[in-house]
C-alpha cells in the first residue's frame, strides 16, 4: 500500500437558498479516511479519487425503478439524480470504489436493477429521534447478519467490545429482502426485512442504510477502509484484492 493520503469525494447539494455542499457531519466522518472534497455537477469524472460517497438525502425518482410516486415522497435532488445518472457509470467503469449511504445505498440498488419500499412502516423499523440524548445518531434497529457473514459480525462485536450492532434510521424508504439485485449482496438487515448493509460481489461498491456520519457505525468503517484499499490510485495491479475475500 501507498503512503498516499486517499481523496474522497463526497456528491454535493444545495444546502441553502445560496449555498451549496455537505454537511459538517459528513465532513467530519469522512475526514478520519483521507482528504474530502465536493463533487459538484459535471459530466465528467474526478479518476484522481480513492472512494465517491453517495450521500443521504431526498427519495430518488420511483420511475427509475419502474413505480408510480406514492404520496409521501419527497421531491428528487437534481443534483444527485444527476450524479447517479450520468456519473456513477463512469465511476464504475474506472473502478473507483463507491459507498452509497442512505438514498446513496438506495440509488446503488436502482442503478443494478433494484426496486425500492416508498414508505416504510415506522411502527415496525425503528427512527432515530433527533431530539434524544444521541441526537440523529440514535440507536434504534438492531441488524441481522446474513449467513455469509457470522464470522465479521462476531470480529466486529469482538473488537468494538459490543453486545450486539445497532443502528441509527433517517429514512422513510429503503430495499426489502428479495427485491436486492443478483449481483449485490446482502450483507445484514434489520427484524422487518429492510436491508442495512450491501456490498457488489465483485466490483469495490458497498452501502449502509443508516447514517454512520451520525452513529460511527464500525460496520460501516470497515466497509469504507476496505473499500479505499482497493483505490487503483494506492496500489498496482497485482495487489488488488476483492472485498468479498477479505471480509
Amino acid at each position: 500500500m501507498s503512503n498516499k493520503i486517499p481523496k474522497i469525494g463526497i456528491v454535493g447539494w444545495s444546502t441553502g437558498d445560496n449555498s451549496f455542499g455537505t454537511t459538517k457531519s459528513y465532513l467530519h466522518f469522512l475526514s478520519f479516511f483521507g482528504d474530502v472534497r465536493i463533487l459538484t455537477p459535471k459530466n465528467y469524472i474526478d479518476e484522481d479519487l480513492d472512494l465517491v460517497v453517495m450521500p443521504g438525502g431526498k427519495d430518488t425518482l420511483p420511475a427509475r425503478y419502474g413505480q408510480a410516486p406514492g404520496y409521501y415522497n419527497s421531491d428528487p435532488d437534481q443534483f444527485k439524480e444527476h450524479f447517479a445518472l450520468v456519473n456513477l457509470p463512469m465511476y464504475i467503469e474506472a473502478g473507483i470504489p463507491i459507498f452509497g449511504i442512505c438514498l446513496g445505498m438506495q440509488m446503488l440498488c436502482v442503478h443494478f436493477g433494484g426496486e425500492l419500499v416508498q414508505n416504510i412502516d415506522l411502527g415496525t423499523h425503528g427512527y432515530s429521534d433527533e431530539k434524544s440524548a444521541e441526537g440523529r445518531g440514535q440507536l434504534v434497529n438492531d441488524i441481522i447478519f446474513t449467513p455469509k457473514f457470522t464470522l465479521l459480525e462476531i470480529q466486529l462485536l469482538k473488537e468494538n467490545k459490543l453486545k450486539r450492532i445497532k443502528t441509527c434510521s433517517l429514512h422513510h424508504q429503503g430495499v426489502k429482502l428479495g427485491t436486492v439485485p443478483d449481483e449485490l449482496q446482502v450483507i445484514a438487515y434489520t427484524k422487518d426485512d429492510i436491508v442495512e448493509f450491501i456490498q457488489h460481489e465483485t466490483l469495490p461498491i458497498a452501502g449502509c442504510q443508516s447514517h454512520p456520519e451520525e452513529d460511527f457505525s464500525p460496520l460501516s468503517i470497515h466497509l469504507i477502509e476496505k473499500l479505499i484499499k482497493r483505490s487503483p490510485n494506492l496500489q498496482n495491479e497485482n495487489e488488488r484484492h476483492t472485498l468479498a475475500d477479505k471480509v
